[in-house]
């Protein structure tokens, strides 16, 4: 007759208890193999042992593709397109008389095009060239992208309505694509099928000054750069074309940062993709800004490598690094080089105290100091993780473009938006994704002469049959 048990006691048989010793005694030998595995990975990462560089590689392969993937996926691809966190359409804000200039023009994600709109908002013109059209062999953007994954990333308006156009893609490592002149129509007039990204810039010559990489393998020469690390380094340089878009010169940013004073091994971390430097601006110096330092001259170059928070100045013809600063911002893009010796930059990565977002900073290097400074105004803080950029303007206003929200605004010296636009287009199942806004410029109607040209010829056309809305 058997007890009853108390509370609190449990009945184990001598049955079970030997069944649970048994499955302990399997599992040991199991999470030892398993500790012996991880520290044979440790000792092997630690000494770099070839089993090391095989498994890294596959892995990093693994994470790019996986990436990838990921972004080809869908049909509103991230990078390109965000949440419009219900903003408005279109012009919002227009002040005639404490606004600038009478044209703006503008990139985006949705397409690959550049449109300019009027002061009121309205389409002027637009200039559509899908990348595939103006380069239909391209030699070095693989056949595979496709096109929704390519975008124009800056547009430079001529006068005479010529368009300097500008491709890269998101789904690509290096992801310049290439650059091109069109002309009114949409027609190529020149291609540069190279690895242009980011920025270009035409001097006052009329010579283009682009920004191009490549994948970099270094070897026993790059003493300098070894000891940080044995994959292939994404190089950033500035290309140097003629008006016609023939490359006459081509400066290795990379060789120039190594072999200045403001290279410093510790500071540098090599990512996944290899990039050290992550150029993203090439800006000509003029006379006025050079004036304020003695170790420039107009002509010379400014650039900004992001991942090192660094804003340099290279000689074009010396191929050195003259003149660099960090400053007042993390992560940055489009530092101008202002008349008064000030650099006006977009500061992505914003984070002081309890403010957080991204702003607009204009910098004075030889005092250190901020002498103006832009978040956002009422219940709108600028928030754009990438891209985005700015335009002082001549009646001391300033253009910004928020591009990760699709928005352009100008404001003035006090905070107060006196215009501004929001990209009209919608995309996503609900309609609730907006495209980004690369970069904005804003014109005058003198430095624009053939839109009234274009308004005229559309004056004069014959009022039967069918009249073309101008411009397109």
């Amino acid at each position: 007759m058997s007890e009853e048990l108390q509370v609190g006691q449990v009945a184990v048989s001598p049955t079970r208890s030997v069944e649970g010793a048994s499955w302990i005694g399997r599992l040991l030998p199991i999470v030892g193999i398993g500790l012996l595995a991880f520290l044979f990975g440790m000792v092997t990462a630690i000494k770099q042992s070839p089993p090391f560089y095989a498994v890294r590689d596959a892995w990093l392969a693994f994470c790019s593709l996986s990436e990838q993937q990921g972004i080809m996926s869908s049909q509103w691809p991230k990078y390109l397109w965000y949440p419009a966190e219900g903003q408005p359409q279109g012009l919002v804000e227009n002040n005639p008389a404490e606004s600038y200039g009478d044209y703006t023009s503008f990139v985006s994600g949705d397409q690959c095009s550049a449109t300019l709109v009027d002061r009121e908002g309205q389409e002027i013109h637009r200039w559509v060239a899908p990348f595939k059209n103006v380069f239909p062999n391209s030699r070095h953007v693989p056949q595979w992208i496709p096109e929704q994954f390519i975008l124009m990333r800056r547009g430079l308006v001529y006068p005479n309505g010529d368009l300097l156009a500008l491709y890269e893609t998101i789904a690509n490592t290096p992801s310049g694509c290439g650059l091109a002149k069109l002309d009114l129509a949409g027609n190529v007039l020149w291609a540069y099928d190279d690895y242009a990204h980011h920025d270009v810039s035409i001097g006052d010559d009329g010579r283009i000054y682009v920004l191009v990489h490549e994948l970099r393998q270094l070897t026993s020469k790059d003493t300098e750069l070894n000891p940080l690390t044995d994959l292939p380094l994404v190089e950033d340089c500035v290309a140097i074309l003629s008006p016609e878009g023939k490359e006459t010169k081509r400066i290795s940013l990379l060789d120039a940062l190594v072999a200045s004073p403001y290279y410093r091994p510790m500071l540098i971390h090599v990512d996944r993709y290899g990039d050290i430097t992550h150029n993203n601006t090439v800006h000509v110096v003029d006379a006025d800004f050079a004036a304020h330092y003695p170790e420039m001259k107009s002509g010379d170059l400014m650039v900004c490598l992001r991942n090192l928070n660094l804003v340099a100045v290279v000689n074009p013809e010396s191929e050195k690094i003259v003149w660099a600063t960090t400053g007042a911002w993390e992560h940055p893009h489009d530092p101008d080089p202002l008349p008064n010796g000030n650099i006006m930059i977009f500061n992505n990565f914003l984070a002081h105290g309890v403010e957080h977002g991204s702003g607009v900073v204009e910098f004075d290097p030889r005092k250190w100091r901020k002498e103006w400074y832009y978040t956002g105004n009422g219940a709108h803080h600028l928030r754009s993780d990438t891209r985005s950029c700015q335009q002082s303007l001549d009646n001391g206003n300033v253009l910004i473009t928020e591009g990760d929200r699709g928005r352009i605004l100008e404001v003035n010296r006090a905070g107060q938006t006196v215009w501004e636009y929001v990209h009209p287009v919608r995309g996503g199942e609900q309609g609730d994704l907006i495209p980004l806004v690369c970069g904005a410029r804003r014109f005058t109607r003198e430095e624009l002469p053939f839109v009234e040209q274009l308004k005229l010829k559309t004056r004069q056309a014959p009022l039967s049959g069918e009249v073309a809305a101008v411009g397109k």
